[in-house]
């Protein structure tokens, strides 16, 4: 069978530095292999130089190599495929930090991932090239992430038909959607450093209940989403598109931003300075239709969005999310 050799490959500019180390990783694939200072970042490069049987690839026929990372749980996380030739000796594989991060870690925590390498024939058949190593990801303070697929998720399915909310009344009794609709919820406990982690939120169901729910195309960036919710610790958050309004929110404030349908970004404030671990919910669903109270609808976004009655009754339905608030408070007087 013909080994796998993985050859160290010199850097470019910077190598032997500090910042070629931070930012350029050779694997060796020999199950000693450290990525450090972790945090997904696509300036992190990583390569590995592979030559089968210390010769070249048509040794054994190799004309396409297979690489992809899988975690502790076996879910994979990245694939590339290159196309090699039969004349090279040896054939550079490169990726960066980025394609790694659905990688569910804890900050300033440890994790094995697996790396497996694979070659094919013309004809598609397996070759003697194949590799298996383990490397460790080590992630800062700064970064988290979570990874919830549909082995993990809870599913509820919302039967269609007539609309019965406030809003639907306020729209003259608007029909719903003609067909069901699956309501995901992903949650997951993340280990975290206070408020210095930003936590990488990711949704691995294959799933598009978050895209069905939210309607992208009618947002800008720094828009709330209310067809969508967020809670931290069984509180609830806001939630926006692309980028925080920095008018409601800082710093100081917990909250979420839908980056793509399938990612999240989770900014903890000054409520979770001292926290070591948070529970993180994403629904997809509206805050109302998930059950959160009118006293934090209130505190979320008459108090802190500064929302009036018209705004109230477009998002939401004046009675349904804001029950037990008088004229008075609606109109914000």
């Amino acid at each position: 069978m013909a080994a796998l050799m993985i050859l160290s490959v010199m850097g470019a500019a910077f190598a032997g530095t500090a910042a070629a180390d931070e930012h350029h990783i050779e694997l060796e694939l020999d199950d000693e292999d450290i990525i450090d200072e972790f945090e997904a970042d696509s300036d992190q490069e990583i390569e590995a130089t592979i030559d089968a049987d210390g010769a070249d690839f048509g040794e054994d026929d190799t004309d396409t190599l297979t690489l992809n990372v899988t975690d502790d749980d076996d879910r994979e996380h990245f694939e590339l495929e290159a196309s090699v030739d039969d004349g090279d000796e040896d054939h550079t594989v490169e990726f960066d930090a980025s394609d790694l991060a659905t990688v569910p870690i804890d900050a300033e925590d440890t994790t094995d991932v697996t790396v497996h390498v694979t070659g094919e024939d013309a004809d598609g058949e397996t070759t003697d090239t194949s590799e298996e190593a383990d490397v460790e990801l080590e992630s800062t303070n700064e970064y988290a992430s979570m990874y919830v697929d549909d082995d993990d998720a809870e599913t509820e399915t919302d039967e269609a038909g007539i609309g019965t909310s406030t809003l639907d009344m306020v729209s003259f009794g608007t029909l719903a959607d003609s067909d069901d609709t699956d309501i995901y919820t992903l949650e997951d406990e993340v280990g975290v450093d206070g408020d210095n982690t930003t936590i990488a939120a990711h949704d691995g169901t294959g799933a598009d209940a978050f895209d069905d729910a939210v309607d992208t195309d009618d947002l800008s960036s720094g828009d709330l989403i209310t067809d969508a919710n967020a809670a931290v610790d069984g509180d609830a958050v806001m939630m926006f598109y692309d980028d925080a309004d920095d008018d409601i929110v800082d710093d100081n404030d917990t909250y979420v931003v839908m980056e793509d349908y399938d990612e999240f970004s989770v900014e903890l404030g000054d409520d979770h300075e001292d926290a070591e671990d948070v529970d993180v919910t994403l629904e997809s669903q509206s805050y109302v239709d998930a059950g959160v109270s009118a006293d934090e609808m209130g505190a979320l976004y008459l108090e802190q969005a500064d929302f009036g009655l018209f705004d109230a009754t477009s998002e939401f339905g004046v009675l349904d999310a804001f029950s037990g608030f008088s004229a008075m408070e609606l109109l914000g007087l």
